[in-house]
């Protein structure tokens, strides 16, 4: 073995006294340490940071090492570094070009669950760095695949645990909160993170029990999400083969050099279709393998049946305990130390009266605990038997699906049955019961957690007043629902360009998809029902600077609104500026002091609900170059008015790619050199003339 790892001292054992000295350590070089192991002289290289950058040792070819005799190279981590970087550049030691073999790398840990969230952390630092060099965040994944679910959806998934799990979130000491009051979507951040840190208190069965759940929990959600096209945190790649029918432009870039100031285009395109809803026949076999020989109705009733057993049955186990928790706490009010202390110096009359005050106490709180988990499980009973009342399998129903004005298209569907896994802790938890659902659309079909209490109500809402319809005329309704979606391209939407701007203004899925001519691009993938509506079909989005014209070409009484929300009145002489009197909408703006130095006596006056300066009209261009410079803002031009400016905005100027020519050998012509000379003089003056 050799080491690289930069100690100065070692201990050497005496095996019969089992004993050590302290010993200075001779130091081999790093090189030469490398290259023993390249040689096959030593079999094993221990480094750590010393190690992680310089030399290699990869499996090649050496002086000393024929072909037959190269060894496939295995890295094990036992500890990975803190800074992803210098972890990456460690692992490099042993891939790189050239080798015969590729590594092997095994990442070592405990059998301690909480060990996971080391990994799972290791995992999101790599997922990071392959975005930033590659563009991909998965160019790690065959090196490190854990569960990973530390992210907006496991904060989620988490939150939802510690309320089922009491018991786990006292013993964590309610890291997020959740027993005092209701938490938004805002406070949830980094709570999968805060949680998990906590967790390694548990006991190794509790951490296993955590770690499970989680997992799945995150796995069906994740599932879910891919299945309605929202799930976002990687892009997905889809054989489109798109053919552009249309693009224009809706939110125009800044310019410049960078692909980040180009401009955010809607293209409409024809595009495969990916997935086909069942066949006919498809669904008569999924609801015979549903039914089971059975009605709908009858299968509705056993399930609702079984659920208020178990229902009960729960209720009175907690319950009990809970009598029996208290209980063991009025058995021991004589040995708690203020009683104690009282029978100590004599004075039993008045421990007497402590123990009978905090007996009381203690039935007080007994009987408050058993009325919060009566009240808690009423609220569950009501809310999971509205669903089992609700749907039966073969059930007509519609689904809505979410169109981006706010409104909502209809696709017709089939309730399939509830996944109730009866092997798990708590089965009818509604985190642990899907829906399931066979769509007439390209979804195809969706299992929806009922713990989604949103989606399921809408799905309930949608499908009121619609007529129960035996199998045979709900089969014959589902053959002329498919029609329209049983096609092999379609209409779809695609926000191109500069992706990143438009992120959060269009809601849709992340692609990278294949074009018509075997290209490859990425995009916003719109919903299937998705039209550009109104603002979006007619209106563009552009930086307030590029609008300068027409801000100033405003009539008099006339206004124009930013995006975040600055009002500009065009009045005689100057222009008036409106914003909300909140702070939390328009404090920015009006407490801004680069803003209050342009405006008429540097200060908005606030008038009812609003906030209101004055600037004149000769430093209107100074208001929105701040508005633009310091807050990013824009506005939506229509038609007209962006035609009116479509030319004045530069577009990015592209890089200028570098040109390279081959000079010839010294053997060749001498002919033939200055015809080479000739034709690079040529293109260096093609190139000057690009660039300028």
């Amino acid at each position: 073995m050799a080491e690289v790892t930069g100690r100065k001292y070692e201990l050497q054992i005496n095996p019969k006294t089992n004993k050590a000295l302290i010993m200075t350590r001779k130091r081999v070089n790093t090189n030469d340490a490398f290259r023993q192991f390249n040689n096959n002289e030593v079999d094993v290289l221990l480094i750590n940071q010393s190690g992680s950058t310089g030399a290699s040792a990869h499996a090649i070819i050496t002086p000393k090492v024929v072909k037959e005799k190269v060894k496939q190279r295995v890295m094990i981590v036992l500890q990975a570094e803190l800074d992803i970087n210098t972890e990456v550049q460690k692992r490099g030691r042993i891939n790189r070009t050239g080798q015969i073999y590729k590594p092997i790398y095994d990442y070592v840990n405990s059998a301690i669950p909480a060990e996971k969230r080391l990994m799972m952390m290791l995992q999101k630092k790599l997922k990071s760095l392959d975005a930033n060099t590659t563009s991909n965040q998965k160019s790690s994944t065959k090196i490190l695949d854990v569960p990973d679910f530390l992210n907006k959806y496991g904060d989620r998934i988490v939150a939802e645990y510690l309320k089922e799990n009491l018991e786990v979130n006292t013993l964590l000491d309610d890291p997020l909160g959740l027993a005092t009051r209701e938490v938004d979507g805002a406070e949830l951040e980094d709570a999968a993170h805060r949680v998990s840190g906590r967790v390694a208190v548990l006991s190794t069965a509790m951490q296993q029990d955590f770690y499970n759940e989680i997992s799945n929990r995150y796995n069906e959600y994740v599932e879910y999400l891919k299945q309605i096209g929202e799930y976002d945190l990687e892009v997905e790649a889809m054989d489109l083969q798109t053919e552009t029918q249309s693009s224009r432009a809706v939110i125009v870039g800044k310019g410049g050099t960078s692909e980040f100031g180009d401009d955010s285009i809607l293209e409409t395109v024809m595009a495969n279709v990916l997935k086909k809803p069942f066949s006919r026949q498809e669904l008569n076999n999924l609801l015979v393998e549903s039914l089971q020989g059975k009605e709908g109705r009858e299968l509705q009733k056993e399930v609702k049946l079984e659920y208020e057993g178990y229902m009960g049955e729960q209720l009175n186990h907690e319950v009990a305990e809970n009598v029996s928790y208290y209980e063991d706490l009025i058995h021991k009010i004589p040995q708690e130390k203020k009683i104690q202390k009282l029978v100590e110096k004599g004075a039993s009359e008045e421990a007497q009266e402590v123990i009978k005050a905090r007996t009381n106490e203690l039935h007080k709180a007994m009987a408050d605990s058993e009325e919060k988990i009566k009240r808690s499980f009423n609220n569950r009973r009501q809310y999971l038997e509205s669903i089992f009342s609700s749907f039966y399998v073969g059930r007509n129903l519609n689904y809505p699906v979410n169109s981006y004005d706010g409104g909502q298209e209809l696709a017709p569907a089939v309730f399939l049955g509830f996944i109730i896994d009866r092997k798990k802790k708590n089965p009818y938890a509604p985190s642990s019961m899907r829906l399931r659902f066979a769509l007439a659309s390209s979804n195809k079909y969706i299992a929806i957690p009922a713990s989604y209490a949103q989606d399921v109500r809408a799905i309930i809402g949608a499908s009121v007043g619609l007529p129960h319809l035996d199998k045979e005329s709900l089969l014959a309704k589902w053959e002329a629902s498919i029609k329209e979606s049983t096609v092999d391209r379609k209409i779809r939407h695609i926000i191109t360009g500069n992706v990143l701007q438009a992120f959060s203004a269009f809601k849709g899925k992340l692609v990278s998809y294949t074009t018509i001519d075997g290209g490859i691009k990425k995009g916003i993938l719109m919903p299937e029902y998705w039209e550009p509506k109104n603002d979006v079909q007619q209106k563009t989005v552009v930086p307030i600077s590029r609008a300068m014209k027409i801000i100033r070409s405003l009539t008099i009484g006339s206004s124009i609104t930013t995006k975040n929300g600055v009002s500009i009145f065009r009045q005689p002489g100057k222009f008036k500026l409106v914003v909300s009197a909140a702070r939390s909408k328009g404090g920015d703006t009006y407490l801004d002091p680069d803003l209050l130095n342009i405006v008429d006596r540097n200060n908005f006056e606030k008038i009812s609900d609003r906030m209101t300066a004055s600037v004149d009209e000769n430093r209107i261009d100074e208001f929105v170059q701040v508005l633009q410079e310091k807050f990013n803002d824009s506005v939506s031009l229509s038609p007209p008015q962006y035609e009116l400016i479509k030319g004045e905005i530069p577009k990015r100027e592209p890089r200028a790619k570098p040109i390279m020519v081959m000079l010839p050998k010294q053997s060749q012509s001498q002919m033939e050199q200055l015809e080479l000379e000739a034709l690079a003089l040529e293109l260096e003056l093609e190139l000057l003339n690009f660039a300028a």
